[in-house]
């Protein structure tokens, strides 16, 4: 009797060793197997009758049934990454975006270069004729101006005779001078300038006339 129980506990030691190598030989194959290969690429057996898959390393060892593809399969690979695809079409054009917060105020540009003065000082004015008696009462009289800018004065000295005056240094430069009639198609004559700019005569051919007129220093 002893000896039948101690066969029985032989028996099944002995299997569980066997089972036991058998299991820690293939985790050790597990273990060394490299799945994909140092090139990213995959290696597998495909079973031609119904086209199952498997993968393989044949890196292993000869005997290893992982390591190659038997008679009824075929041996196939494919990268990991995959090839590179076709560029692909033009995206729609995108919404316009918002408008951006306004930049920082930008600093003072350098002063520009001195101009050439032309128009730096204008006088201008304009009046209403005047009717004087025949005997010259008013001659010598200032007539009332309806534009005035400014630094002039108007003398009546006969009818359709007036004197613009400007007070001394008036000018840097000798001004360009410019009249023009009111309600009349008339030129006028100008019968005195003064050196200095700074006096005008105009006759408008014995009639007294409205008109305007302008100085400009062009210097």
């Amino acid at each position: 009797m002893r000896r039948r129980l101690s066969r029985v506990v032989a028996r099944r030691l002995v299997r569980v060793a066997v089972l036991s190598v058998a299991l820690l030989g293939l985790a050790g194959g597990i273990a060394y197997a490299t799945i994909p290969d140092s090139n990213h690429v995959y290696t597998a057996c495909m079973l031609k009758a119904t086209g199952t898959v498997r993968l393989i390393d044949t890196s292993l060892p000869s005997h290893d049934l992982r390591s190659h593809c038997t008679a009824w399969e075929e041996q196939i690979s494919w990268n990991q990454q995959g090839q590179q695809g076709n560029q692909g079409l033009q995206g729609l054009k995108g919404d316009t975006g918002a408008t951006g917060q306004q930049g920082p105020k930008g600093d003072t540009g350098p002063m520009g270069p001195s101009g050439l003065g032309v128009g730096q000082k204008l006088i201008a004015g304009g009046t209403y004729g005047v009717t004087a008696d025949p005997a010259n009462e008013h001659a010598g009289d200032t007539v009332p101006t309806y534009v005035n800018t400014g630094g002039f004065t108007i003398t009546w000295n006969s009818p359709g005779n007036y004197t613009i005056t400007m007070p001394p240094n008036t000018w840097a430069c000798y001004p360009i001078v410019s009249f023009q009639a009111y309600f009349r198609s008339v030129t006028p004559t100008i019968q005195y300038g003064a050196p200095d700019g700074t006096s005008f005569t105009v006759d408008w051919g014995g009639q007294d006339t409205t008109f305007n007129f302008s100085f400009i220093q062009p210097c």
